[in-house]
């Protein structure tokens, strides 16, 4: 007996409805196998796949690159352009990988043939006619050694014998001490054993080379000192209280700049005040773009919620960048600022449509136009426009670009699966347009929020050796060396050297004037060197 499942109806209409109900079924189960690949492949991008923010570079044709490429251009073929570049000549000889700057210290071997080798077998001796140089660099360990200060007392002896006599003819007479000690320098630890130096050098291990204390304990056991790690944490929690004025100059600073960039990242704080567990805290980054410098403030707080923006930002009343995080926007809303999106996080969109696509389809044609952006940007920073002038290049060259692919949006729009990658990374475009071309009209506001997403980066790596914060207090006084350290880099300075040229020069500062000084967009490369020298010779 046949099959009920496989009898089909006689009426052909009752045939064709079953067919329409099952194409639609087809339909919507094709849908969802296509959302399902893309989430998958988003997944595994993001355990497995490369992690930086690579350029994705596109050489396609576009008369072949889309379905309905004619509809759109009218039949109108694609402008070409010719593409022109320059790039170092090759050379024949090898090259080192290794530059060996001219201000290294030289210290040279001569290698010579011994006497016997000298003696040419005619009899006679060898001249030398030239010598063949070779350069090789030696790193040796760092130099430990103790200071011991020694303070010198001082007695005058006439007026000490007055007093003594004093003394002796009236009982109750206190006799004055006449003994005068040489003061020793101003510390920035009164009290402590450790040298401004080692500090540089402890707080640089930890926080630039994101070293955690009980390797560096076990580092200076080779040196045959023995630092404890919770003798280390005491240091660095109490350097950051007393540089506590130096950090509120540096506020100011950022609180005067025009646009500041904004990002967060997740921190683990094993205790934290009034809680009784673990619990994931956040590390916030402040990017401003100050005239005189730049200014790279982290703050730590216990949550991403918007109040910590306007603990931060108290007063402000500049133009923010970042991404459309809903605190960003609630904080810009509330306080009526101007709230500027990163074009690069609507260009990842495309980027993982691209990719999942097999480096084919649609999205190909926004990363050529995000290329071309990108490459008028980089045109602005070398020719280092003024901001009226990065202004109208970019309403000259990049408006167009924008205003294409906006009229490329709103027709694809209605086209893609809104669930698709394509259609997610279109849908976020559409919805932020607004604020993604705000940069267009003001030559102080970058594209991207790439600037304070770089100068996270180096507390997200430390992390990943250290892994967590034991006490809150702990990553409050991390937030500020992170802030010194990524400040002064961002300026053009030696972490190292200007910790420790800030850490003996501070405790000297009577006013806010001599402080500011000391900030990092007031120091310059040639101060450390001169600060390096000053220290060499004294050692």
């Amino acid at each position: 007996m046949e099959n009920a499942a496989t009898q089909l109806p006689d009426d052909p209409f009752e045939l064709k409805e079953i067919v329409f109900t099952q194409r639609s079924k087809i339909d919507e189960q094709a849908k969802r196998i296509s959302k399902l690949e893309a989430d998958i492949y988003v997944y595994r991008r993001e355990l497995f796949g490369r992690k930086t923010e690579k350029r994705v570079l596109i050489n396609f044709n576009q008369e072949n690159l889309f379905n309905e490429a004619e509809a759109y251009s009218n039949n109108t073929p694609p402008e070409k352009e010719k593409i022109t570049y320059e790039r170092s000549k090759k050379r024949g000889k090898k090259v080192s990988v290794l530059g060996f700057p001219p201000e290294l210290p030289r210290k040279e071997v001569i290698h010579e043939l011994n006497p016997e080798e000298r003696n040419c077998s005619c009899g006679n001796c060898r001249r030398i006619i030239s010598q063949r140089t070779h350069e090789e660099l030696v790193i040796t360990e760092p130099k430990v050694y103790i200071l011991v200060h020694k303070y010198n007392k001082y007695i005058c002896d006439p007026c000490e014998h007055i007093e003594k006599e004093k003394e002796k003819q009236d009982p109750s007479y206190v006799a004055k001490s006449t003994i005068i000690t040489a003061p020793g320098p101003k510390r920035l630890l009164p009290g402590s054993r450790v040298n401004e130096a080692t500090l540089a050098t402890i707080l640089i291990g930890k926080f630039c080379d994101g070293l955690p204390f009980y390797r560096l304990e076990k580092i200076f056991t080779r040196y045959n000192v023995k630092i404890l790690r919770a003798l280390m944490c005491n240091w660095a929690i109490r350097v950051y209280k007393n540089l506590n004025p130096f950090f509120d100059l540096l506020k100011r600073k950022l609180l005067e700049c025009p646009v500041i960039g904004i990002d967060e990242t997740r921190l683990r704080v094993l205790e934290v005040a009034g809680e009784k567990q673990e619990k994931l805290c956040f590390m916030w980054v402040f990017y401003g773009y100050h005239r005189d410098g730049p200014v790279v403030w982290y703050h730590y707080a216990p949550s991403r919620s918007s109040s910590v923006l306007e603990e931060v930002l108290k007063d402000y009343k500049g133009i923010i960048v970042s991404d459309d995080f809903e605190g960003y926007t609630k904080f810009a809303k509330k306080f009526g600022l101007i709230h500027c999106l990163c074009n690069t996080h609507a260009r990842r969109g495309f980027v993982k449509a691209y990719e999942m696509a097999d480096k084919t389809g649609e999205a190909a044609q926004y990363i050529d136009w995000y290329g071309k952006l990108y490459k008028i940007e980089d045109d602005i920073r070398k020719a280092g426009l003024t901001t009226e002038k990065i202004r109208d290049h970019r309403q000259e060259h990049s408006k167009p670009i924008m205003d294409e692919m906006k009229a490329r949006l709103d027709v694809q729009s209605l086209m893609i699966l809104p669930e698709s990658l394509l259609g997610k990374a279109i849908s976020y475009s559409l919805s932020n347009w607004e604020k993604l071309i705000l940069f267009l009209d003001n030559g102080l506001i970058p594209i991207d929020n790439n600037m304070p997403e770089n100068a996270i980066r180096p507390f997200v790596i430390g992390r990943k050796n250290w892994l967590f914060n034991a006490v809150d207090r702990g990553a409050e006084a991390s937030s500020g060396f992170y802030t010194l350290i990524e400040t002064a880099k961002a300026n053009g300075l030696d972490p190292y050297w200007y910790f420790r040229m800030l850490f003996i020069q501070f405790p000297k500062c009577t006013s806010l004037e001599e402080m500011e000084k000391l900030l990092p967009m007031n120091v310059t490369p040639e101060d450390l060197k001169n600060f390096e020298k000053e220290c060499s010779s004294e050692s």
